[in-house]
C-alpha cells in the first residue's frame, strides 16, 4: 500500500476478507488476551469497522462485544481507575502485577506527581525491582539531573551509539507530570535508601583504593569504543601541573579524519577549535594545532597541544574542553583503523619526533558512525574527563552537536556516584587493610599475592554481574 500511516489504509476487498479470516482463526484458537486487546480498543474498533467484520461464532461475538462495548478490562484501565480514586498504592500494585515492574518505571513521574504523602512515595519506590541495581542507579542519576519545568535533555543508546534529544516546546507543553523540588528530594532519598538495601552485603568485606572516588560506575558502556583499560564515562584522571597536553588521533584505511576541540563556557556557550577556525586564532592562546593533515588512506595524524595555564588566562569563563573525532571523507570509524589518545609533554618545542602509533595512552575508535566524543578536560580542576562516546551522527564536520547540553551530565557524575561510594554500599564493611578484605577494588598492582578477588575500574562485566545479582 506504500503508506506510512497504517491507520489510514484503504484496504482492498480481498485484504479485508483475509484479515477477517485471520481474526476468526485467532479468536477460535484463543490466541489473544482480552486485557491486551482492551489496551488498544480504539485501534481495534477502527480496524473492525474498516473491514466490516461480522463474527461467525459465539467466541467471535464475545470478542466484538468486548471491543465495541463501553467496558474496558485492561490493566491500564484498572490502574487509571485506582489513580482517579487517589489509591496510589492500589494502583501501583495493579500495574506491577499486570504489566511488570518495568511499567512502574515508565510511569514513575506520573504516579509520583499524584502522591500526596511521603508514605505513598516510599511505597511506590519499594515496588521497583531491586534485584538489578543498575536500574536504581540510573533512576538516581536521572532525578539528580531533574530539570523541573525546564526543557529536559535525554541521552540514550541506539545500536551501540549515543543519541541525544532535547525536549521540544510542544513536548514540554504537553508534559503533565511535573515534580516539585520537595517531591524530587523525597524521591531521590527513597531511591538511595532502596539502593543501599539492595546492595548491602553482596561482596563481603572490601578494601577500596581512595583513587576510586574519581572513577565513574560503568552503568551504560554500550556506546564505548574498545581498548585495554578503558574507563567508564565521566571518570577523571589528574593532570600534572605545568605539563602541556598533546591530544592526537591517528588513522589508516580512510582518507581523512579530523580532530577538533569544543570549548564549553560556564554559561554553556561554546567555542570551536578546528581546521575551520584555528587559522585565525592567536598562536599564543594556549592551543597549538598541527593543522589539517590529509595524509590519505595509508595513514595520517593530527594533534593539539594545550597549555591550560595560558588557556585559562585567554578564556577565563571556559570550564571544559571536549575533544572530538569525525571522519571527513564520509566513511565510518568501524571501516577504518583509528586511534585517539593523549600524552603530556614538558615542552612543545623540544624537537622530539612524535610517533602516535607508539603512544600507550590511546584507544581504538570503533563506532559505526562518523562522529565520536573522545575525552574532555576540566580546565579549573586540571583533570581529564573520560567520555569515549560513539555518537549517533552522520556528520562529516565537527561542531554540529550541542556538546554543552549533551555532555553536561558526565562532567559531574563522580560527585553523585563513583566506584568508592558504590563498593562502600556493596560491602558488609570497609577495611583499611587489604589483607583483611574479601574483595580489593583498585587499579594498582601488588595485590595479587594476597590471593583476594581484585576488581579494577575497567572490569565492566564483573561489576555489571554484581549489580545484577539476584
Amino acid at each position: 500500500y506504500i503508506r506510512a500511516n497504517l491507520k489510514k489504509l484503504n484496504l482492498k476487498n480481498r485484504d479485508r476478507k483475509f484479515i477477517s479470516k485471520l481474526i476468526d482463526t485467532i479468536v477460535e484458537k484463543g490466541r489473544y488476551s482480552f486485557k491486551e486487546c482492551c489496551e488498544k480498543k480504539a485501534i481495534w474498533c477502527g480496524l473492525l469497522h474498516h473491514i466490516h467484520y461480522e463474527p461467525k461464532t459465539e467466541l467471535g461475538k464475545e470478542f466484538c462485544s468486548l471491543i465495541r462495548g463501553d467496558k474496558n478490562i485492561s490493566v491500564y484501565s484498572a490502574f487509571e481507575k485506582k489513580m482517579a480514586k487517589k489509591d496510589i498504592q492500589g494502583a501501583v500494585n495493579c500495574l506491577v502485577k499486570g504489566k511488570g515492574a518495568s511499567a512502574l518505571i515508565r510511569n514513575l513521574n506520573y504516579i509520583v506527581s499524584r502522591c500526596e504523602t511521603d508514605e505513598d512515595i516510599q511505597a511506590v519506590v519499594s515496588k521497583i525491582d531491586s534485584n538489578n541495581a543498575i536500574v536504581l542507579l540510573q533512576l538516581m542519576l536521572q532525578y539528580e539531573d531533574y530539570s523541573g519545568g525546564k526543557a529536559r535533555k535525554f541521552k540514550f543508546s541506539k545500536f551501540s551509539k549515543m543519541k541525544f534529544h532535547s525536549e521540544t516546546d510542544e513536548e514540554q507543553e504537553a508534559r503533565k507530570s511535573l515534580l516539585n523540588a520537595r517531591t524530587v528530594k523525597l524521591l531521590k532519598k527513597a531511591i538511595k535508601e532502596q539502593l543501599k538495601v539492595a546492595l548491602k552485603g553482596r561482596i563481603g568485606s572490601v578494601y577500596i583504593d581512595e583513587k576510586m572516588k574519581k572513577i565513574a560506575v560503568p552503568i551504560n558502556e554500550s556506546t564505548s569504543n574498545s581498548g585495554y583499560g578503558v574507563l567508564a564515562k565521566g571518570s577523571r584522571l589528574a593532570i600534572e601541573e605545568g605539563d602541556i597536553i598533546r591530544a592526537f588521533t591517528y588513522w589508516e584505511k580512510v582518507d581523512d579524519i579530523d580532530l577538533s576541540i569544543i570549548g564549553i563556557n560556564d554559561d554553556e556557550t561554546e567555542v570551536e577549535f578546528s581546521w575551520r577556525t584555528m587559522s585565525a586564532k592567536d598562536p599564543k592562546a594556549g592551543i597549538c594545532y598541527s593543522g589539517d593533515q590529509t595524509a590519505g588512506y595509508f595513514g595520517g595524524s593530527e594533534y593539539f597541544d594545550v597549555d591550560l595555564n595560558i588557556l585559562k588566562e585567554k578564556y577565563p569563563n571556559m570550564e571544559y574542553l571536549v575533544f572530538c573525532d569525525n571522519v571527513y571523507s564520509g566513511s565510518t570509524f568501524d571501516n577504518a583503523q583509528c586511534k585517539a589518545g593523549y600524552m603530556t609533554r614538558s615542552n612543545s618545542d623540544t624537537g622530539e619526533v612524535f610517533e602516535p602509533k607508539t603512544v600507550s595512552s590511546s584507544f581504538r575508535v570503533t563506532t559505526s558512525s562518523t562522529y565520536a566524543y573522545l575525552f574532555g578536560i576540566d580546565i579549573n580542576k586540571r583533570e581529564f574527563v573520560w567520555l569515549n562516546i560513539g555518537n549517533d551522527s552522520s556528520s562529516l564536520i565537527s561542531y554540529t552537536e550541542d556538546a554543552a547540553v549533551a555532555l553536561r551530565g558526565y562532567f559531574d557524575i563522580t560527585d553523585k556516584i563513583n566506584m568508592y561510594s558504590l563498593f562502600k554500599m556493596l560491602g558488609t564493611k570497609v577495611v583499611k587493610d587489604p589483607a583483611k578484605a574479601d574483595v580489593i577494588v583498585s587499579d594498582d598492582g601488588g595485590y595479587e599475592e594476597l590471593g583476594k578477588e581484585i576488581i579494577h575500574s575497567y572490569d565492566f562485566e564483573r561489576i555489571a554481574a554484581i549489580l545484577s545479582k539476584k
